[in-house]
This record gives C-alpha cells, structure tokens and sequence, in this order.
C-alpha cells in the first residue's frame, strides 16, 4: 500500500507527517511517497519504477516534459478566458470550449499533437465574440496558492465576479509554482521593495509584490484570500494596507475555514464591487 504527500513552503508541509503518524498508529503498512520529489526528475524516475512502472527513462524524460507543456499551455487558455469571460456575448461559449479544450488533451500522446491541439483551440478561444469595454471594472486576485486557485474552497468568487462583468486576473497559476516561483523568489521580493526587506514564506511575498504591480497597473481593486491563520499571509496584510494607503487602492480580504458562509462571502462580493463602481464613476466626474 503506498501514500501519497506533497510538501509546500509553510506549516502545511508538517501535514504529511501528521498523516503518516496517523496512519501507521492505525496499523497501516505502506510505503511514504513525497512527491516533491517532482522537482528532481531523476528521483522521481526511481520512485515510479519502485511503484511498478517499467518505463524507461527516455520515455519518462519525454512524458514529465510534455505534462509540462500541457500545464503552461492550460494555465495560458485559462488565464485569458478568466479576463474575458464575463463578458461574453453568447452564454457559456468559454466554459464550453474549455471542456472540450480538456476533453481532447485527455487523447494527446506526443508534443507535436499537443501543439496542433492547442494551437486548433487558441484560435477557437479567440473567436468567442466578447462585449468587453474599454473601460471594464479590473480586480486583481492575491493570497495563498490552494485557496486562491481553488474554486471550491473560495465559493466560486471568480465566476461570481465575471457575472458582473469584472476582468479578473489572477497570476498565482500551477505553471508558476511548479515552474517559476523557486527560480525568481529574490527578484519577487525586490518588485515588493519598499513594503517588504525579507521572504516572509510561502505565497506572502508573491502577494505583496503582485499587488504592488496591480496598483502600478490602475486595477480599480484587489482582493486577497487566505485560510484562516495563514502566517505567511497574515504577515502580509499589513504591507497590504500600506499599499492600499499609498496607491488608494481598495483591497478585500477574505479569510476562510469551516465556519464560512458561501452567502456571506457573495455579499461582501457585492458590496465590493457596488463600490467599486460608484468610486470609478466619481473618478470619471473629477476627470471631466
């Protein structure tokens, strides 16, 4: 019997332990798989072949480096249907392109495939017709990686902000972490310069920086999510709040555990946004 743990930057990574602890003082036998070990291709290869597989290297080197592939180009397809699908012209247009997108990957066997199947899709993608205005209200979404990215877990904030017509962008992605985040954690923390000396763990860094990086952009607002005691994110907050004071940048936090209620959540959603846009409409007299 085998079980399986990943690790990740903060006191989750004790989670493992915890689990492993549990089960064996169950009566459990099995063999403890970390699948960090993803980020040394080699002794992952070792780990799989422990597990059964007969695969041989040249092969396995081939699938890690197509997954990858398959990864960032999924990430890219949903970063630009999360930005435009609020407002699309016929209902569900995105959401059914992107089943399909997932369904025909599930077939891809080689890199070239998955190339003319992403480049097939793309195009589709682009020519879902978008009622988008020029001057369309822009959150930018910030905090813990799962709970960010996890739709379950935050209530489906994304769609619930698309179904007021908000562009929502959100730059915490499975590419990035996987990918990008252990190589740039030095230049991250100089783009939060002036709010942050130190890494502070996990997401918080990441989170302060972006934020700098959306006021810098004008984003009309920015919403940050956490579970509920989430040091790495709470030691951010309040370099947070300074950015809010100095770019007059309204920020939302959220932070979730069991207790949360989804109706909760939609209504400081609501309220959020309402002013949002009585503010935009303000700044729009004061430019006239």
């Amino acid at each position: 019997m085998y079980w399986f743990r990943q690790e990740v930057g903060c006191r989750f990574g004790f989670y493992g332990e915890l689990q492993e602890q549990i089960l064996r003082d169950l009566g459990y036998d099995f063999e403890f798989v970390n699948l960090m070990d993803l980020a040394n291709p080699l002794i992952l290869y070792k780990k799989v072949r422990s597990l059964g597989s007969n695969i041989s290297i040249t092969k396995f080197i081939y699938y890690v480096f197509l997954i990858m592939q398959m990864v960032k180009m999924i990430d890219k397809f949903e970063f630009y249907i999360r930005e435009n699908i609020g407002f699309e012209v016929v209902k569900n247009s995105f959401e059914n392109l992107k089943s399909d997108f997932f369904s025909e990957l599930r077939h891809v066997i080689s890199i070239k495939h998955l190339h003319s199947v992403y480049k097939l899709y793309d195009r589709r993608l682009k020519e879902i017709k978008i009622d988008k205005p020029q001057d369309a209200l822009k959150i930018g979404m910030v905090g813990e990686l799962y709970t960010l990215m996890e739709p379950f877990s935050n209530y489906n904030m994304e769609k619930e902000l698309a179904k007021n017509k908000i562009v929502v962008s959100r730059y915490i992605t499975v590419s990035y972490l996987l990918f990008q985040k252990n190589f740039t954690n030095m230049a991250t923390l100089k783009k939060a310069s002036g709010y942050l000396k130190y890494l502070i763990g996990a997401d918080g860094v990441d989170s302060v920086a972006k934020s700098k990086e959306l006021a810098l952009a004008h984003y009309d607002g920015i919403i940050h999510v956490k579970p509920f005691g989430c040091t790495p994110e709470v030691n951010a907050i309040p370099s947070l709040q300074n950015i809010s004071n100095d770019y007059k940048i309204p920020i939302l936090y959220f932070s979730f555990d069991s207790q949360t209620s989804e109706t909760g959540v939609k209504t400081r959603l609501e309220a959020f946004y309402d002013m949002l846009i009585k503010r935009k409409e303000q700044q729009c007299k004061l430019d006239i």
